[in-house]
């Protein structure tokens, strides 16, 4: 299966590999459920010149290519909200700890804070419909009842 995109000044293509005949592979039941392994092979070109390629691998337990290809952009899709969220609302690139326990600590409590503040909103959407990370951040920085539920909530 082969998809292509052309946005943010490059063209990508990407090549899916997918084979689900396995069993004689000898995998000595030590990988349960693997049903499959799968690649993708990316080859970017760079509208001002440039180009790469780039091979991945993977061992799953999908059944069938397109649900493989689906799993693999989703992938990135998860990690790149992520990234975009620390960066965006919690500063992460403002952070100028860049060595040793301290900049550990400070991504962990940053993570903490975004598991917490984003489990609270789902398990809580009567309370928190149309309120962003941003606005929840805020709420407990003015509020300390705000605070001091969700620290109830998850901390107790």
């Amino acid at each position: 299966m082969v998809t292509g995109e052309r946005r943010h000044g490059r063209i990508d293509k990407r090549s899916y590999y997918y084979i689900d005949d396995i069993k004689d592979l000898n995998l000595n039941n030590d990988w349960d459920g693997i049903t499959s392994i799968g690649a993708v092979v990316s080859e970017l070109q760079y509208i001002h010149g440039g180009a790469s390629n780039e091979t991945r691998y993977f061992i799953t337990s999908v059944d069938d290519c397109g649900t493989f290809k689906n799993a693999v952009r989703n992938h990135w899709g998860i990690e790149k909200n992520l990234h975009w969220t620390l960066d965006v609302i919690f500063g992460e690139d403002k952070c100028r700890s860049r060595k040793g326990f301290l900049a550990e600590m400070h991504a962990f409590l940053r993570k903490c804070a975004y598991n917490i503040l984003t489990h609270w909103r789902q398990s809580n959407k009567e309370k928190s419909s149309k309120c962003s990370l941003r606005m929840m951040m805020n709420n407990g920085h003015a509020d300390i009842n705000v605070l001091e539920m969700v620290f109830k909530q998850y901390l107790c």
